[in-house]
């Protein structure tokens, strides 16, 4: 059995699910929301609805390392040795707790695109001020795309599933068709994949969580395709429909194939915007933010938007869509012109 656990967070998203995996003798515990008193409160008192409590547990699974999925997860380590399961390409997140260094080593990209300093500088403070919720957690069983976690009484498909995190992961019983998705796939909410810019990993930005996404919709037909364009070992084989879909915010729902669709056709809408905002010429990122908008998003929104314009521009930029062009010493973006038509200057 699943059972979802509401767990309260700071962050303007509202609160989390982590999941009680129960049966079989085992009890295990994806994600755990982030480290503050509310959340473990609400967390030990989820858990004994259950009739569990934290001793019970075997481990500890993390879909991925954003603070209000597994910022509980070193508290809860230290205080009863469990151990913690999640995909190694989460090491950074997790065991450095790079948050803000994610954001930092952006900086310049950001501010070359467009991006005010000033709000640049406010960004940051606003996030630090909220880093208190989450603190490094070793990871004792480095996951990787196909394996198999045994948890209450199944054995759950590890599928790689990164743009939103390097290492995000989503998590497939096969046998019964549910599937616990972390933040790769929501039903109320769409995921912000932020953008790779300068960034050396290829698992974060748009343009890998796509590709994730696509993988995901292999579902429908059994496989989950190779997470390589270029085919790697292989498809990791699927035993039937999901079913249902757990996710990392909100409630559970079984219309798994027609969110995807939604999720692709939000994303063609919005790359549209996009192209239309670029229509009467080049501007930088931080103007079409402006243009597609509302000019009075609250501060925790406004990098947001940024990263998502951002990781639209680059998945355009590699479909040959947009090109980027220097502008006062800044990098704006143009259309790039159909063949036999006038480019826009």
């Amino acid at each position: 059995m699943i059972h979802r656990l509401r767990i309260p967070t700071p962050f303007v998203v509202g609160p989390v699910n982590a999941w009680l995996v129960s049966g079989g003798g085992d009890h295990t515990l994806v994600d755990t929301g982030p480290d503050t008193p509310e959340a473990r409160a609400a967390l030990d008192a989820a858990l004994a609805e259950h009739g569990v409590q934290l001793r019970n547990l075997s481990k500890i699974v993390c879909t991925h390392g954003h603070a209000d999925h597994c910022g509980q997860a070193n508290r809860i380590a230290a205080e009863t040795g469990l151990p913690l399961w999640a995909h190694g390409d989460e090491r950074a997140l997790i065991e450095g707790g790079q948050h803000l260094e994610m954001v930092l080593r952006q900086r310049e990209f950001a501010l070359a695109r467009g991006f005010p300093e000033d709000l640049f500088e406010k960004s940051i403070a606003y996030y630090s001020a909220l880093l208190h919720v989450v603190s490094p957690a070793r990871i004792a069983r480095p996951l990787a795309d196909g394996d198999r976690i045994p948890m209450g009484g199944s054995d759950f498909l590890v599928i790689h599933t990164p743009g939103h995190t390097p290492g995000s992961i989503c998590l497939l019983d096969a046998a019964d068709g549910s599937i616990i998705t972390g933040d790769t796939l929501l039903g109320r909410i769409t995921t912000n994949a932020f953008f790779r810019g300068n960034d050396p990993c290829e698992g974060i930005g748009l343009k890998a969580y796509q590709a994730s996404i696509r993988r995901l919709a292999s579902l429908a037909a059994g496989v989950v395709s190779p997470l390589s364009p270029a085919g790697g070992e292989g498809g990791l084989r699927g035993e039937g429909p999901v079913r249902e879909v757990h996710p990392g915010h909100g409630r559970s729902f079984p219309e798994f194939r027609a969110t995807l669709e939604k999720l692709q056709s939000h994303h063609r809408e919005r790359a549209g915007h996009v192209l239309a905002a670029l229509a009467a010429g080049p501007k930088d990122a931080f103007e079409i933010v402006q243009a597609i908008f509302p000019r009075d998003l609250p501060l925790s929104e406004i990098w947001l938007a940024f990263a998502d314009v951002l990781g639209h521009l680059e998945v355009l930029e590699a479909e040959r869509a947009v090109m980027a062009v220097p502008r006062n010493g800044r990098t704006a973006y143009r259309r790039c012109p159909s063949p036999g038509s006038a480019a826009v200057l």
